[in-house]
């Protein structure tokens, strides 16, 4: 049986985290990744397979999400909660010297 709580996140862009905190929406906003060089790079998910109500079922799940058991910070009790998978779908590098158009890479 699911817990009553499921939660459904997107990661931080660039972190690599599966978790995102203090989203209104249960989305991190902002794709962008900083690099302490120029040039810029932007980055593009897909899209989130999962949603709190219509969840696969664990033994059969072929989505990009997963149930995982935690403990949030300060509580005794863990919890099962579900985690969506966000892979990098394109990659934007502007060049801010030359004024090119910017590389796209498209990730399928």
């Amino acid at each position: 049986m699911r817990p009553a709580t499921t939660r459904v996140r997107r990661p931080p862009a660039g972190s690599g985290s599966s978790c995102c905190r203090g989203s209104r929406t249960g989305c991190c906003c902002g794709s962008g990744v900083r690099t302490g060089w120029p040039p810029p790079v932007g980055s593009e998910y897909s899209p989130k397979e999962c949603v709190v109500g219509n969840l696969p079922a664990p033994d059969s799940n072929t989505k990009r999400c997963h149930p995982a058991r935690w403990t949030p910070d300060g509580q005794a009790a863990e919890r099962e909660d579900w985690f969506n998978k966000y892979v990098v779908t394109q990659v934007t590098e502007a060049d801010r010297t030359t004024g090119l158009p910017p590389t796209v890479t498209r990730i399928e």
